[in-house]
């Protein structure tokens, strides 16, 4: 096999025979992720925990011709994500690339919240990622052919965002620091682990977050969160979809443990 450096920039990008695996895949950001995957040749996996909408995005992208699987789980069951990990190991032929989208975002004061609301949040976001990380990077390192793991923190988690999202913006945060340790750990496997903290990225749940932070008008809090951000636009989930496949193919075949913020330069506000 030809170095890396000898090999034609376009097949750095070639993802044809690799497998992944994305979580919350059924619309936004996880859709979109799921399309350009396959849209560059890989096998991609696609789960949620609704039967029906997850049916339907692996059938979008089915008709379109691309190689898609839709399996039912939930991301805050240890029982569903090994289950999951068999399924990829056995049947789907591997697992090459996993992509940790799947996260819940309500909104709840920490004066007002209860442990229950918290614990919600943080089974699903932090733990819930790292039962898939654990799993997943067994049986890379039983396949011994390396892989990517790549988590879906936020802005949130590097600076305060919006009243009422303690919750998750300490989930988020941690996933940094749990994306730092898994590269540490997996590096002598050839596995990378990276963090992508996306900014205000448009998405169907954004502006009814919006509405309950702070319960103040969303079309003003869209416009001051916008002048806000130095390239003049919300981002799309397709901004994070792109990242996505940079980060899983073999041109950033030396990074790992580190966070891409994504956020059209928001955090230098």
């Amino acid at each position: 096999m030809k170095n890396i450096e000898e090999r034609p920039f376009a097949d750095l990008f070639d993802f044809s025979g690799r497998k992944a695996v994305v979580t919350g895949a059924a619309k936004g950001l996880g859709f979109e992720i799921s399309k350009r995957l396959s849209e560059v040749g890989a096998s991609v996996l696609m789960t949620d925990v609704n039967p029906e909408t997850i049916q339907q995005a692996a059938q979008r992208l089915s008709e379109k011709g691309f190689h898609v699987e839709a399996k039912v789980v939930d991301a805050g069951s240890e029982t569903d994500i090994i289950s999951l990990f068999e399924y990829a190991a056995d049947s789907f032929g591997g697992i090459d690339i996993l992509v940790n989208n799947a996260g819940i975002y309500p909104v709840d004061n920490i004066l007002e919240m209860t442990t229950e609301k918290w614990q919600a949040v943080l089974k699903i976001n932090l733990e819930g990622v790292f039962l898939c990380t654990r799993e997943a990077g067994r049986k890379m390192v039983d396949q011994a052919t390396g892989g990517v793991i790549i988590n879906m923190s936020s802005l949130g988690g590097i600076k305060s965002s919006f009243v009422g999202m303690a919750h998750y913006e300490a989930s988020k945060g941690g996933i940094i620091n749990l994306t730092m340790s898994t590269a540490l750990e997996l590096a002598p496997h050839g596995i990378r682990a990276v963090a992508i903290a996306p900014g205000m990225i448009m998405t169907e749940g954004v502006q009814a977050n919006l509405a309950g932070a702070g319960g103040g008008d969303v079309d003003e809090m869209l416009k001051d969160f916008g002048s806000k951000i130095p390239l003049g636009r919300f981002g799309h989930p397709d901004d994070i979809a792109r990242t996505v496949v940079f980060l899983a193919s073999d041109a950033a075949d030396y990074i790992t443990g580190t966070t891409i913020v994504v956020d059209g330069g928001r955090l230098l506000s």
